[in-house]
């Protein structure tokens, strides 16, 4: 493999996994905080949103430990792919936090 196919490739697997562990949380923290039964039903079930949430840690070790095996930059564009989830979402909450 080309070391740009393995970027390409670590940085989508590290998005990807980002992004099920950032909705996982998100989904609890909404779980938790929502004040009456007349708030708006989520997307996803809780049920999936927790699963989501306890999948997180082994998701980003099997990740970690399938880009390792790729060799060359695979770890270090799969830490960025990772980052980049929990970067997007501090811009996300600035840019509401500004609109208010």
């Amino acid at each position: 493999m080309t070391p740009l196919l393995i970027a390409v490739v670590s940085s989508a697997l590290g998005l990807s996994v980002g992004l099920v562990g950032f909705v996982g949380l998100m989904g609890v923290l909404w779980i938790l905080t929502r004040n009456s039964s007349s708030d708006p039903k989520p997307l996803l079930p809780p049920a999936v949103m927790i699963f989501a949430l306890l999948s997180k840690l082994p998701l980003l070790a099997g990740g970690w430990l399938v880009v390792q095996g790729l060799g060359g930059p695979g770890p270090g564009c799969y830490g960025l792919g990772v980052l980049l989830v929990y970067c997007l979402a501090v811009w996300r909450v600035h840019v509401v936090s500004l609109r208010d």
